[in-house]
């Protein structure tokens, strides 16, 4: 009868056994949600195991202590238990925290290749689901990027990861975007003044290995080596040979520019200018000690070096775009590009309302006036009628003037003589005083002094037409000086009625008879 009721409790073993795996298997569906929890896949653990205790505890008084298969049962069922949930347990504590995954904004330059490439290997990494990565994405994408994802998945439902692998590259892999990252390789010189070598090296690698994901290392490194110059090109791989990994390549640039002028564009000591200020007068037995000291070994550092061993080294890439324009008469008309507009085209035959004057307020002699900056006129010069309205007493203060000719675009003008005055272009930040030589034209009917480019050039003042009109006065370019709200019109040319020929018609030409 013991035999009889071991076998009996062995079947109801098998019985709630199986039971168990069934149990076990129906709660695979959803072993994802439980990974999302440690504490309640846990929770969920024990009970299991608890309640296959506290089936053998149920059978143990009608059986032996020391039953072997008994507890082979019991550890059986234990161990497919552990089989099926420890995995689990594994893959999820071993899933990088959110902030450790790659974010997606859609902006800038962005790398659509790169963020793709990290997700798919945190996937094979730790065996991460699809709903797990989906279910992210909501995070990752952040900006543009977040908004376009909301409407995909409004729009299409829920789909993969493959789905959504397909559909952003579909989305940020346009020839803009291409044409964006692309300009930026092109125009990024390397600058040893301004740029870092391993920020400088490996930003451009990110901008070739969005654009050509299949490219080698090798041929990448080749590339963005060509933008450094061609003698630190030179001197980086006569140092590390070919091929080299990018992080020789960077050790070398790091160790070779500190050391030599390479890659220099411009090396200056203003250290040495305050000693030729400070101590810019010498005797003759001072200037003999120099020329004895002026022999420099090759331990002496820079910045002891005599003033006459001081070189400066330039170097100018592009060469071609820094150059100006030819005055030929033919043209090798390359490369030609469409002028890019900083402004709305006004609509057809309307391009003329899109003008605007140079004209700005002054101060002569404490008096407010008008001056237009004319670069079409030759020299800066006022009519004789505008004059009088702000310096009454100006016939006084003129210089001669003697066998010179001027014309304008339609008649000659006639010059009275040379007033030596100061003008002031107020500012709050600091106003700026010009002391120049105004022809006064005794035909000129201008409501305003016309400043030309004798003092434009003198001054160097630069006009600005780009979104905001403005010019500034030398090297203060920070310092802006706005022109007035003039109201938009179209200025009429008109003629200036000649005085000798108005009084020849009225004096010699009334008394004459001419037939109609």
């Amino acid at each position: 009868m013991e035999d009889l009721s071991i076998f009996n409790i062995r079947d109801q073993l098998k019985i709630s056994k199986d039971h168990i795996i069934e149990i076990a298997e129906n709660t695979n569906q959803f072993a994802t949600h439980l990974a999302k929890s440690d504490s309640e896949r846990q929770k969920l653990k024990n009970e299991i195991i608890a309640n296959v205790e506290q089936i053998h505890k149920n059978y143990e008084p009608h059986m032996p202590r020391h039953s072997t298969p008994l507890t082979e049962e019991k550890n059986s069922v234990k161990g497919s238990l552990n089989l099926f949930l420890g995995e689990n347990v594994i893959s999820a504590k071993g899933i990088p925290k959110l902030e450790e995954w790659p974010t997606f904004s859609g902006q800038g330059e962005y790398n659509h290749i790169e963020f793709i490439r990290t997700i798919d290997m945190f996937q094979k990494d730790f065996n991460i689901p699809d709903e797990i990565i989906v279910g992210k994405l909501h995070s990752l994408f952040t900006r543009t990027a977040k908004k376009w994802h909301y409407k995909m998945g409004m729009d299409h439902g829920k789909h993969d990861w493959s789905w959504w692998k397909s559909e952003v590259i579909t989305k940020w892999a346009n020839n803009s975007w291409g044409f964006k990252i692309e300009n930026a390789f092109e125009n990024s010189i390397f600058n040893s003044e301004k740029d870092k070598p391993l920020t400088w090296f490996f930003k451009q690698k990110d901008r070739l290995s969005a654009l050509h994901p299949d490219m080698s290392d090798t041929m990448i490194n080749v590339k963005i080596l060509r933008k450094c110059g061609q003698e630190l090109e030179h001197a980086i791989k006569i140092r590390c040979g070919e091929p080299c990994s990018t992080e020789d390549y960077i050790n070398a640039m790091e160790d070779i520019i500190p050391r030599t002028r390479i890659a220099n564009t411009c090396t200056t000591n203003t250290k040495i200018n305050e000693v030729q200020v400070i101590e810019g007068t010498h005797g003759t037995e001072e200037k003999e000690e120099s020329d004895q000291d002026s022999a420099v070994s090759e331990d002496t550092p820079v910045e002891d070096y005599p003033i006459e061993n001081i070189t400066a080294f330039f170097e100018v890439t592009d060469v071609h775009t820094h150059l100006l324009q030819n005055s030929e008469d033919r043209y090798n008309l390359i490369n030609i590009q469409y002028a890019s507009m900083s402004k709305t085209k006004p609509a057809r035959a309307k391009g003329y309302t899109a003008g605007a004057s140079c004209i700005t307020s002054i101060l002569m002699n404490d008096i407010e006036a008008k001056v237009n900056l004319d670069t079409g006129a030759f020299c800066t010069c006022v009519g004789k009628d505008y004059l009088q309205v702000i310096l009454p007493g100006w016939k006084n203060h003129l210089l001669p003037i003697e066998g010179v000719q001027f014309s304008s675009s339609s008649n000659n003008m006639y010059p009275l003589g040379i007033l030596d005055t100061n003008i002031v272009f107020p500012h709050p930040a600091g106003s700026i005083r010009m002391k120049t030589e105004i022809v006064v034209m005794d035909n000129c009917t201008s409501q305003h002094i016309i400043l030309g480019n004798d003092y434009l050039n003198i001054y160097g003042i630069d006009i600005n037409n780009n979104k905001d009109r403005y010019f500034t006065i030398g090297d203060k370019k920070r310092q802006k000086f706005a022109f007035s709200n003039m109201p938009k019109q179209i200025s009429v040319v008109s003629s200036v009625k000649d005085t000798y020929r108005n009084e020849f018609v009225s004096n010699k030409l009334v008394e004459a008879q001419i037939n109609p």
